[in-house]
């Protein structure tokens, strides 16, 4: 179960917008656990949540959302997709090298979405509730 603050699914014209809230998250595990609460990672064979704890394996994760994650065992994303980050402000202020960090591997997973023809765009706006 996924709380609807956590996490909102809207499709217009065909695009798929996944909004993933951040708002009082300071840390970069708080923050690889939100997004894998949002877009649902999967699990390992013993049952832990993937893509939590550290950067390359979130990296990693974000280049599988269209199998529902390395092991196949998450949710699909379709495309096109809009992450729109929202309440990012205080871990980025808490822990800048750490969003700037995440700010880099959305833009990498997004650079690697265009070369195979899929549009997954990154959107950072302040919230809006």
């Amino acid at each position: 179960y996924i709380p609807s603050f956590l996490f909102t699914l809207k499709h217009s014209s065909r695009t798929m917008e996944i909004i993933i809230d951040l708002t009082g998250l300071n840390d970069k595990s708080n923050v690889m656990q939100r997004f894998h609460e949002v877009l649902d990672f999967g699990k390992h064979a013993n049952g832990d949540a993937v893509a939590v704890g550290n950067w390359d394996a979130f990296a990693d994760s974000l280049k599988w959302l269209h199998a529902g994650g390395i092991y196949g065992t998450g949710r699909k994303i379709t495309f096109p997709c809009v992450l729109r980050i929202e309440g990012y402000q205080y871990f980025e202020q808490e822990d800048a090298q750490g969003f700037a960090m995440l700010k880099e591997i959305l833009e990498k997973a997004s650079a690697h979405y265009n070369e195979i023809h899929q549009d997954l765009r990154i959107l950072f706006t302040s919230n809006t509730h």
